[in-house]
């Protein structure tokens, strides 16, 4: 709840001045670091996405405020990897993906992970979060952006990206 609170206040201002008839700039509202609600999703059998509460609240910005939202995730955590995700909602994200998108960010958390990473690292770890991605929620739910967790990589981590679509 508090970080429905924290991005109310961010966006609450350019969407009154949108509602006023004001100018505003479109802006890609992107959340690194995802993994565990994924987890969570798979062990509770939820019957639906949007009843675990991170998605929650972003169905509740997207219905307020028309946010679109991109999940950045890591491929794998202690106990889980996105192999492991369920496919029972695939409907459910691909019915959500005009404003719901999820995109890679790293194979998992750890520092920096690609600055000094070559081709063939960012190549096989993007691919294997995308590859997931299409498989449990449809390629509609797999965005063309990503960023890079540390934002850092090498010329041939972006080539890497760049042939993988991103």
């Amino acid at each position: 709840e508090d970080l429905y609170w924290l991005i109310y206040f961010f966006i609450s201002p350019c969407y009154n001045k949108l509602k006023g008839g004001g100018e505003m700039k479109h802006f890609c509202f992107t959340i690194d670091d995802n993994i565990r609600f994924l987890k969570e999703i798979t062990e509770k059998n939820y019957k639906s996405i949007f009843e675990h509460p991170y998605l929650a609240m972003c169905k509740r910005l997207h219905e307020e405020f028309g946010l679109k939202i991109q999940l950045n995730l890591f491929y794998r955590m202690e106990g889980f990897d996105l192999s492991q995700m369920s496919s029972a909602y695939y409907s459910e994200w691909e019915q959500n993906s005009g404003w719901l998108k999820m995109s890679f960010h790293s194979d998992f958390e750890n520092v920096k992970p690609y600055e000094f990473s070559g081709y063939d690292e960012v190549y096989r770890d993007c691919n294997k979060v995308n590859t997931q991605i299409i498989r449990f929620a449809s390629p509609a739910a797999l965005a063309k952006t990503t960023t890079i967790h540390y934002c850092l990589t090498t010329e041939e981590g972006l080539k890497a990206l760049t042939d993988q679509k991103v």
